[in-house]
């Protein structure tokens, strides 16, 4: 059987006035299924009921943060959409950039050059 990662809890309430009767653990298995299993609370032992209280505890907690990091983070790109676009306001005129044929023609004619000027001072050593 494949493993299981990214297991889930939640409460189930029969009506909104009314303690959770259930909780439903969900269990995101490798290859795409899900395990789905329903427990009674009234059946859970103190311990189970105390770790399931600690896990959606924490769960809730996890939630509050990427909730905080999405707000942090989208506040972050406004800031960047708007240096940049206050950037653009106030550059030069745009230049052409040298295509790569024009740089290759021009490493190879510093080559050429190069070894021209080491082949003379070769000759002068001589």
């Amino acid at each position: 059987m494949a493993e299981a990662k990214n297991n889930t809890a939640e409460e189930v309430k029969v009506s909104e006035s009314e303690q959770p009767q259930y909780i439903t653990l969900t269990e995101n298995v490798e290859g795409g299924d899900n395990i789905v299993k329903h427990y009674a609370i009234a059946d859970m032992s103190d311990e189970a009921k105390i770790l399931f209280d600690r896990q959606v505890l924490e769960q809730d907690n996890k939630t509050k943060l990427i909730n905080s990091f999405n707000l942090q983070l989208d506040n972050q790109n406004r800031i960047l959409n708007s240096l940049v676009d206050d950037l653009r306001k106030v550059l030069p005129a745009e230049v052409d950039l040298p295509t790569n044929e024009s740089k290759d023609a021009n490493e190879e004619t510093s080559t050429e050059e190069k070894a021209n000027s080491e082949e003379k001072g070769d000759k002068k050593a001589n």
